[in-house]
């Protein structure tokens, strides 16, 4: 994706599910909203977007949702995107999730982050 294509469906996803209105908006409805918007980076989009929605919805669930949607892709991508932009207070729950990723140099990407 053109990087400006993809700055704006970031942005216009970051307003949709950050708006006060817009903090009933499931992860389904957000998935499916990225699904039409940026098919070819949905799966990016999607791991950024839980990431995103831990803020008012508890890690767990969002990292529930990230493994299904990397499982329905048949890619690690959705996960690694979740990992790399959780909240540094969730350290001990990314690191554990990693070990689930199948590529070592993507796995070490994330790790990197919350490493001491």
């Amino acid at each position: 994706m053109p990087e400006n294509v993809e700055r704006r469906v970031t942005e216009a996803l970051r307003v949709r599910i950050t708006e006060s209105a817009a903090l009933t908006t499931t992860p389904q409805e957000a998935r499916e909203w990225i699904l039409q918007q940026a098919p070819q980076d949905a799966s990016l989009l999607t791991g950024t977007m839980l990431a995103q929605m831990v803020e008012w919805h508890d890690f767990a669930g969002m990292s529930r949702f990230a493994l299904q949607y990397g499982e329905e892709s048949g890619s690690d991508e959705v996960l690694a995107a979740f990992l790399k932009s959780a909240p540094a207070s969730s350290r001990e729950e990314v690191l554990k999730l990693a070990e689930k990723i199948e590529d070592p140099g993507v796995r070490g990407e994330v790790t990197a982050r919350f490493a001491r």
